[in-house]
């Protein structure tokens, strides 16, 4: 059975450029197009679709009065957003994925740099359709080479890093809003997001979390209580300077189809705290952060993965369980009580 795929912009030359992306793709068919919220939900009710392409603003019916119809409607597809690189964008995308949007691709504004979101668009519905063949799949089962390590048995962790990518942002906020602000350690995260979209996630997160939350910046001191958002343009890097560890950006190429990317985070924190970071990789699609969960294993860090139950895209924290990366799999449900027994508090 071919893929199916709901287009849906008031753009018909976007249209036609994602259409054409699409069916690039084997097994992979847009079954239809649509010119607003309206013709699309109409679309919905003929027939049937396993991904829906969505822009944001688009006149008539729009993408956020989509996903609510769609919400009300009980829809389980998976809904992608297209967004512009814009403030106003970045905030409607993140309402966007909190009314259920599985994930968001930035559109540039000249129509001549089309080309720039396919590869996107590709990774999109690889993804998804993996997603799709592991919705009658057994739970994967744990690497034989996987070890379980006690909390109990280690000295207290000094630093949390977290990894995520497609579905990231709820479960991001799912796990700050359950943290106090004595928690005793800082944070890094580093969630796939754009320039602007991750400073507008900063505050939004810093709004309802008791945990103090921002944006990175160069030379940043880390400090407990205090959870840092690695900003979007940029891979976020660690280092020590005496007995602070702080940020430096680098502004290099994408990594993984990402920057900033999971593994240099990771990757740094295995070297700079070794035994003492607590690595947790999220939902997300594609395979960063597996290199950078493999090199706090190395340093006798401790990893943890979510769940394929409560993943959006059970892809980069698949992989990283399936290399035999993983100490232990966490839900949202449990994750913040598994993290108290690394990093207590009262």
């Amino acid at each position: 059975m071919p893929f199916e795929v709901l287009v849906v912009d008031d753009s018909p030359l976007v249209r036609a450029f994602v259409r054409d992306v699409i069916e690039q793709e084997s097994d992979v068919h847009v079954c239809a197009e649509a010119r607003d919220g309206r013709e699309a939900l109409a679309a919905l009710e003929r027939q049937s679709a396993d991904l829906i392409i969505l822009d944001v603003e688009m006149p008539g019916m729009d993408g956020l009065e989509t996903l609510g119809q769609l919400k009300k409607r009980g829809n389980t597809v998976p809904v992608v957003m297209l967004s512009g690189l814009t403030g106003q964008g970045a905030i409607t995308t993140l309402r966007a994925l909190d009314l259920g949007a599985v994930d968001f691709i930035t559109k540039p504004g000249p129509t001549g740099e089309l080309k720039n979101i396919a590869s996107a668009l590709r990774n999109v519905i690889k993804d998804l359709r993996l997603r799709e063949d592991q919705s009658v799949a057994h739970d994967v089962p744990l690497s034989r080479d996987h070890r379980v390590r006690s909390p109990g048995t280690i000295a207290k962790c000094e630093l949390l890093v977290i990894g995520a990518s497609a579905g990231g942002p709820v479960a991001i906020r799912t796990i700050l809003e359950q943290l106090p602000s004595t928690f005793p350690a800082p944070i890094v995260i580093v969630q796939h997001m754009p320039p602007v979209y991750t400073a507008a996630f900063a505050r939004r997160l810093d709004e309802v979390c008791a945990l103090n939350v921002r944006e990175g910046h160069e030379g940043q001191r880390l400090e407990a209580g205090t959870a840092v958002l690695a900003p979007g343009g940029f891979h976020t890097h660690l280092q020590r300077s005496g007995p602070d560890i702080v940020l430096a950006l680098e502004a290099a190429p994408a990594r993984n189809f990402a920057s900033p990317a999971i593994d240099p985070t990771f990757s740094d924190a295995a070297r700079v705290v070794g035994p003492g970071v607590v690595g947790l990789l999220l939902t997300g699609m594609g395979s960063d952060g597996v290199q950078g969960l493999r090199a706090i294993r190395e340093a006798n860090g401790h990893t943890l993965a979510q769940d394929r139950g409560s993943s959006v895209v059970f892809g980069m924290n698949r992989r990283a369980i399936e290399q035999g990366l993983v100490d232990r799999t966490v839900s949202l449900k449990n994750v913040v009580e598994v993290l108290s027994a690394y990093f207590p508090y009262p």
